[in-house]
């Protein structure tokens, strides 16, 4: 289960075709427990982006647990980000510059970015255009 914008629990379901139309499997797996956590929002400015993209996330009471990845298209891991600034009001922000771990330069496309706090993980996407 993922958290949807107002709080509510639903599925996330990422579908991957060929060029024929058959299913792919999208390499992104969501293990998060079925219990209700307590909400939180994210977003993504600006996006789409051309330099850097900021991530935040607002976690009412904080929490020390948070951690926000990037992921492509194929599910696979680019790069994990720290929270660069965190607020006192529960507000978590982190900053890619279209960087994977090693330094080098991703391509336009579609990426996906993952914040888990606890147990809890929410998935949503950004568009990196050159």
């Amino acid at each position: 289960p993922v958290l949807l914008p107002g709080g509510s629990l639903g599925a996330l379901w990422l579908l991957r075709v060929d060029s024929l139309g058959n299913n792919l499997p999208s390499g992104i797996e969501e293990n998060s427990p079925a219990a209700k956590p307590e909400a939180f929002d994210i977003s993504a400015h600006p996006n789409p982006f051309n330099s850097s993209v900021k991530i935040s996330a607002v976690i009412p009471n904080g929490t020390e647990d948070v951690k926000i990845s990037m992921f492509d298209i194929r599910g696979r891991l680019i790069r994990d980000l720290a929270p660069v600034s965190v607020e006192l009001d529960g507000e978590y922000n982190a900053v890619w510059d279209g960087k994977d771990g090693t330094g080098s330069d991703m391509p336009t496309g579609i990426y996906f970015y993952k914040i888990s706090v606890g147990n809890t993980t929410t998935t949503n996407k950004v568009l990196f255009v050159k």
